[in-house]
Formats: structure tokens, sequence, C-alpha cells
């Protein structure tokens, strides 16, 4: 007689594939994946997130290559800013990727509420991002398309200046003017070019504004990177936690330890030390949870509420254990509310401050072919060929442009009040002011 398999009841299988379902929901970690760039993708983000805490490290070694392309090699400029430009945007898929792990984690910690020190809160910039690109698909499409051409603008600039020629299985394959262009010509076709790319990102910062019912268009409309990836660990069980900053040192000297003993050890030891390190983990993850137990192993419990009283912070710690448990206006209040809609008055300001590149641009490139084709008329010298972009005017308009759209709006927006993020947003705009140090005329004429 052959052995006959036992088959389990179908109301048993019913439950356990329900008990399989919930686990799966539950679970925070990635979904599983069908197709098979699910699976690669997938695969590539369980690595990142595995190693997340060297992944700041990670991204300096792979950016530093772009210093090693030898002068020999034909459009070399072009070559190094194309691998930089990729890298940048292989940066904004990485916080794509931890930002979502984060999300997942703070709804799974039962703790992860307001005004609880451990609670994984995003910014109020991450907040107010992310609810306008879940609220608005075309806000997400905006959003997205000029982060990348942010990214890659100064790419198209040196494309435009100096064209770009490759050779692929035999076919040359070229864009703009590779030879054969003089100076003059090539940055002319520069500024063409700058042009073209601010007259886009003014269309898209236009409808962003539209997009977003008429608020505050930020600097960087899509949500950054919260946590130092320094913080962000893989225990022995293979779940994921972030470490309190002043964790950090102590963990990393720990795993450099663990490193170095590990290395004299063969597999049965090896096996051993995962299974001490797995219990030592557990027995402090238990310990920690009856201190932080809503009355549940708690050293005492409030007869009215029920719940655990927790321990006393140290004396020199107070301040800084009030300031996590204080809230905020801006920590009970909606993302909607971080960036109010504008008056009119106040749109009319940041249409001002949105099309000032492109106005500023377009002076830049009139002026100096105006200046430019009277020198050449004049038959001067090479050397006075180089003060085309001297001319005050576009400085001056431009950044009368900046002050008086700044002007304008803080007027507005000062009698309801700045919240925090706005606030923030402005601050940013006046440290932008030192820049206009370095343009046209200022730049030309007193700065260099």
């Amino acid at each position: 007689m052959g052995s006959s398999t036992v088959q389990p009841p179908p109301q048993a299988q019913t439950q356990t594939q329900t008990q399989a379902h919930d686990q799966q929901q539950q679970d925070p970690q990635l979904p599983v994946p069908e197709s098979r760039h699910q699976k690669w993708a997938h695969a590539y983000e369980t690595f990142l997130l595995s190693n997340a805490s060297k992944l700041a490290n990670m991204e300096s070694t792979i950016r530093s290559l772009s210093y090693l392309a030898t002068g020999q090699m034909q459009n070399v400029e072009i070559v190094t800013e194309t691998l930089y430009s990729m890298l940048q945007i292989l940066g904004l898929y990485h916080d794509r990727i931890i930002n979502n792990a984060l999300q997942k984690l703070a709804r799974k910690k039962s703790g992860a509420l307001l005004g609880d020190p451990q609670a994984l809160r995003p910014s109020m910039h991450n907040r107010y991002t992310q609810w306008a690109m879940n609220k608005s698909s075309v806000y997400k499409v905006l959003a997205v398309a000029l982060t990348l051409l942010r990214n890659t603008e100064l790419l198209w600039e040196m494309v435009g200046k100096h064209g770009f020629a490759v050779t692929i299985l035999g076919t040359r394959i070229s864009v703009g003017k590779t030879s054969g262009t003089d100076e003059a010509a090539r940055d002319k076709n520069r500024w063409r070019t700058v042009l073209w790319i601010e007259a886009i990102k003014a269309a898209l910062r236009l409808g962003l504004l539209a997009a977003s019912h008429g608020r505050t268009v930020l600097s960087s409309p899509i949500p950054g990177r919260d946590v130092d990836t320094a913080r962000i660990v893989r225990d022995r069980r293979g779940n994921f936690k972030v470490l309190d900053e002043d964790e950090v040192a102590e963990y990393q000297q720990r795993e450099q330890q663990r490193e170095m003993r590990r290395l004299a050890m063969d597999a049965e030891e090896l096996a051993a030390d995962d299974a001490r390190e797995l219990e030592e983990e557990e027995q402090k993850e238990e310990e920690e949870r009856r201190r932080r137990n809503k009355g549940k192993g708690a050293w005492w419990r409030m007869p009215r509420v029920g719940l655990g009283l927790p321990d006393n912070p140290a004396a020199e710690d107070v301040d800084e254990f009030l300031e996590r448990k204080v809230l905020s206006a801006e920590d009970v209040r909606g993302p909607e509310g971080l960036v109010r809609r504008l008056s009119p008055v106040g749109v009319a300001a940041e249409v001002i401050h949105l099309m000032r590149p492109l106005v500023y641009a377009f002076l830049v490139y009139q002026f100096s072919l105006q200046r430019r084709r009277r020198q050449q008329q004049q038959g001067q010298g090479q050397g006075v060929v180089k003060r085309v972009y001297g001319s005050w005017t576009p400085w001056v308009v431009g950044i009368l442009m900046e002050y008086g759209a700044r002007r304008l709006a803080l007027k507005e927006l000062r009698d309801q009040g700045l919240t925090k993020l706005e606030s923030e947003e402005f601050k940013q705009r006046a440290g932008d002011y030192g820049w206009w140090l370095l343009r046209g005329g200022m730049y030309e004429n007193w700065t260099r």
C-alpha cells in the first residue's frame, strides 16, 4: 500500500488562506510582485531598504565616478553631466522608496500618534506635497516633470551649446551642431536652449499654481527624504526600524565589532551567534514593550484611565522631552491648510515670481545680441566681446520683479498670518537673493 497524504478539511484550508491573506495585508514590507518588471523593482527596493544605512555613502561613491572620465574622451563634459543627472534622478527614486517604507512602518506602529516622540511623522513639506500629489493627478505629473527638468537642465544647456554626437553600432547619432560653429554661434544656441528650458519651467510652475487652486508653488514640489538613511536598519528577523539619532553611532560601532568577530567563526559558530543575537533582540524588545505598554507591565498604573505611568526623563533632557510632547498648530492642521489659497493679489504676485526667470533670460539674450552686433559693426576685439552680458537692464528688471513679487505676496499673507511651511518657503526665497551677485551686470561689472 502506498502512503496516502492526509488532506486538511476544507474549513481548515479556508481558515489558513484567510490568515495568510490577513498577514500579507498587515505586512509593512513591499507587496509581492507579479510581472517580471515588478519582480526586478521589488528586488531592487528590498536591496535598497536592506542597505539603507549605507545609502548615502553608496550614492556619494557612485557620483564620484563622474570624476574618473578622462579628457581624451569625446564630449567628456556632456558624458559626465549625463552621469550626474542620471544619479540625481536615481536619488529621487530612492527618496520615493524610503518615504513609502516609512509611511508603511508608521501605519504599522500602534504608537505612531501625534505627540508620541517615537512617531515617524513626516515633515510639513512632505505632508503637503504628498497630499497634493494624491489629490490631483495633474499636479503629480507637473511636479515630476518639473523636478526632472530641474535635475537635467544643465545637461540640456550643454547639449544646446556644444551639440552631442555618439556612434552606436556604426550609426552616428548627433544632436545640435558639433563642428564648424564659432564661439558666438554656440553661445547663441546655448541661450536659445536656456530660453526653451525657462519657458517650459514657467509653464509647469503656472500649471502647478492652477492645479493647487491658487496656492504658493513650493521650491520643491515633490516629497523629499525626511529621515537620515543611516537611521534605517534591519534587525535579525528582517524587520525595518528607525533608530533615534543618538543610537546611530552606537549601532554602527556595534555592527563593526560584530563583523570583525564573525570573520573568525565557522558555519556552526555563525549560526549560534545569529541565534544568540536574535534572542537578545527579542528580550530587549520585550523589555521596551513592557516599559511603553499602556498599563500592562508598567511599574504603576493610573486607576482612572488604566494607563501605565511612563518613566521620567533625565533632568538634562527635560526641555527636549517637552518639545517632543508639545504639538504645534501645524501638527493638528490638515495638509491642505499648510499652504493656503492666495487672494487674487497674491496669485498675481506668485505669477510675477514664477515668470521672473523667463523674463530675465529673455532680456539677457536680447541685450547680448544687441551688444554683440554693435561690437561686430565697430570691429572691436575679442576681449570686448566677453562683456556682452554686462548690461544692467536685465539685472535691474529681474531683481525688481523678485523684490516686488515678494513684498506683494508677504503683504497679503501677513494679513492672514503665515503658516510655518509658507514662512520656510519665503525664507528660502530670501536666501536666493545672494545669487544676484553672480548674475548679469552685477557679476560682469562688479563681482568678477
